[in-house]
């Protein structure tokens, strides 16, 4: 393994590699300018700290089960089951959730 190994994967594989290094450079980049988006809505420093935390946090829940839904033969099923959940999730979170946790900051302007 080692770098021997990514050299290997590299010239095995040059287009996947090249896809999650992009994914991967837009990703960090979002989540650099996101406090940045939210202080342009007009929210306080604490409601922008709070939903890079919480923006974060929803990345990180989701990665687990994301990664085995490609492990299984059959991840359509899964993402049936994940469809309802996520919606839930949207809906109390992305809706009035959110807005009531951005609305108790002492400045926050909630569009």
């Amino acid at each position: 393994m080692g770098l021997h190994g990514l050299l290997q994967a590299v010239r095995a594989h040059p287009v996947i590699l090249l896809a999650g290094f992009v994914g991967g450079f837009f990703e960090t980049g979002v989540t650099s300018i996101l406090p940045l988006y939210g202080l342009a809505l007009g929210l306080n420093a604490a409601a922008t700290t709070t939903l890079t935390a919480i923006s974060g946090a929803g990345g990180m829940a989701l990665m687990i089960p994301a990664g085995l839904a490609g492990q299984l033969r059959r991840p359509h099923r899964l993402v049936a089951l994940a469809r309802p959940a996520g919606n839930a999730v949207i809906r109390s979170c992305g809706g009035a959730g959110c807005a009531a946790v951005l609305a108790a900051q002492p400045t926050a302007v909630v569009p």
